[in-house]
């Protein structure tokens, strides 16, 4: 496991939030017995919402792929965490990589300094190499 993976692994966290944050902003998904309705009663809009339909479908089925990443690779560095690393190790990297905190952060809330903790993060990620 490389720190690029874990990296990777941060950022889609951001995804996963981004996409939910687009289907709220999309308000809530109507039933398709509304959608029948809406198409009956207006030939014009009917494309305008397919489109809507066609987006939100997209926007889903993106959300639900990544969602599924994420928690696919978050189970493989839990478990590697736990073969691999020390406790401190195992809460630096969690408070790092889960929580998405600074290293700073990280640091304050072990009460350690922040050079022990990217001490921490060192030794921990030359272990994941060969996990």
């Amino acid at each position: 496991m490389t720190e690029q993976f874990l990296k990777a692994f941060r950022n889609k966290y951001l995804e996963v939030r981004q996409l939910e944050r687009e289907l709220a902003a999309m308000g809530p998904v109507p039933r398709v017995s509304q959608f029948d309705k809406i198409l009956a009663e207006s030939d014009s809009e009917g494309s305008q919402v397919e489109q809507a339909v066609e987006k939100f479908l997209i926007i889903r089925e993106r959300y639900e792929a990544i969602l599924n990443e994420y928690i696919d690779d978050k189970v493989r560095i839990e478990r590697a965490f736990a073969e691999c690393l020390t406790p401190n190790e195992r809460t630096a990297m969690r408070y790092y990589y889960f929580q998405r905190l600074k290293w700073e952060d990280t640091a304050e809330r072990m009460d350690i300094s922040t050079r022990q903790a990217l001490r921490l993060r060192k030794f921990a990620l030359e272990k994941l190499v060969n996990y």
